[in-house]
């Protein structure tokens, strides 16, 4: 553990002194408003230490402990925020996805199914919507003499995501 407590944030409330909650509260306050201290500087940390009478060791092990504690805030939330989790997911997983079909027909009558599709709908859609842009991988020309390195019968589609 990088930051050890003393014995004077070890003691239970219980057992505390009325007193004991005065140097904490104040680092607390001071931590959250560095208006008031700066308490990386070492002068800031000893003017406070004089000010609020209490040990300089103190001081730089509480603020040292409450930056610890902002720090895993800060780690939770982000490891708890659901949007930066799926951009991490999706960015992560593979950027090429490869689909086969194997008849040709069914992916003629897709394609033609597609294009039926109301031409009006188009403008709407693209101001709200991403596009998917089908790249063809394979060889597709008109000349049936050239052979290609996939089955006869085989397209493959790469989909990129454009926003």
């Amino acid at each position: 553990q990088p930051w050890a407590p003393s014995k004077a944030f070890k003691t239970p409330s219980k057992n505390r002194h009325p007193d004991d909650w005065l140097p904490r509260a104040n680092i607390k306050k001071a931590f959250n408003d560095p208006t008031e201290f700066n308490l990386e500087t070492e002068d800031d940390v000893q003017t406070f230490a004089n000010k609020f009478a209490v040990d300089v060791k103190h001081v730089k092990e509480y603020f040292c402990h409450l930056k610890i504690l902002k720090q895993g805030a800060e780690m939770r939330a982000l490891k708890n925020d659901k949007v930066n989790c799926i951009i991490s997911h999706v960015l992560n997983s593979k950027a090429n996805t490869t689909i086969t079909r194997t008849n040709d027909a069914e992916c003629l009558d897709q394609d033609e199914g597609m294009e039926t599709d109301d031409e009006g709908d188009e403008d709407e859609m693209d101001s709200d919507e991403s596009d998917v842009v089908l790249d063809d991988l394979s060889d597709n020309s008109d000349n049936s003499d050239e052979e290609s390195d996939l089955p006869e019968n085989d397209y493959m589609f790469n989909f990129i995501l454009v926003s």
